[in-house]
């Protein structure tokens, strides 16, 4: 289950980095998506774009989602890291008994807890 949390949360990290690419390098080009033979692609068509719609999506650009997709990116492969070498702990003689794994193992259970609340915003995605 977990597994399939970090591999959730790790696809959608790359559709966000996709999209936010893309912005940047200025797709769609003018009012591409007006005229889009596909509707459902696009939430909105660029003559939604409101004065505080404009300043929200200014504010979450492109760099900023690139920022965070790299901060969420840091902290899953932590997790996995986490993961492995307590996977690695119990699979030696001392097991479960050591104060180390105690210690891995809060580790492993906190990132969780951090990529539980970073895949919550992705709840309306079909693949969720």
């Amino acid at each position: 289950m977990a597994g399939d949390l970090a591999a959730l949360l790790a696809a959608r990290l790359d559709e966000d980095e996709h999209w936010a690419r893309m912005a940047e390098a200025g797709w769609p080009p003018g009012n591409a998506l007006a005229a889009s033979e596909d509707p459902e692609h696009y939430a909105f068509m660029a003559t939604d774009i409101t004065p505080s719609k404009a300043t929200f999506i200014r504010h979450h650009g492109p760099a900023r989602v690139l920022r965070e997709v790299a901060a969420k990116r840091a902290i899953l492969d932590e997790y996995n890291q986490a993961l492995a070498a307590q996977n690695e702990m119990l699979a030696s003689p001392a097991g479960d008994q050591s104060v180390t794994y105690e210690w891995e193992n809060g580790r492993v259970c906190a990132l969780l807890n951090a990529i539980h609340g970073f895949a919550a915003v992705y709840d309306d995605h079909p693949e969720a």
